[in-house]
Parts: C-alpha cells; structure tokens; sequence
C-alpha cells in the first residue's frame, strides 16, 4: 500500500492474460462508502477503448 494506492496479484481470472499479474488499484474511504477503482486500461471487451472498472461499497447502519 502506498497513500490511496495499492497491488495485488491476481490468483485467476476470466481474462487468462491477467492471471498471476500485479494489478494495481486505487480506493477512496468516505464515511461509510468505500470505493475501488482501476488504472486506465485497455479494454479487452472494447477493442481500442479505454476504460476504468469500479466498485463501490456502502455500509449499512
């Protein structure tokens, strides 16, 4: 981990070519909302896109 940044590596994927790669991702804490995003990537659905993948969470109270 490194400020809002950190790298993971990936155990299996859909995509074989990301399997056993270094992903990094980055996140952001607001209150009761965590997200997590990528680095802009290519897209391996969108041929010639970029695109940026992320996930959001909400704890419930």
């Amino acid at each position: 981990m490194e400020g809002d940044r950190f790298t993971t590596k990936v155990d299996i994927s859909w995509n074989e070519l990301l399997t056993g790669q270094d992903q990094v991702r980055f996140f952001k804490l607001e209150g009761d909302k965590l997200s997590l995003r990528t680095a802009e990537q290519i897209s391996a659905v969108y041929p010639g896109k970029k695109v940026v993948g992320t996930l959001e969470w909400e704890r419930e109270r």
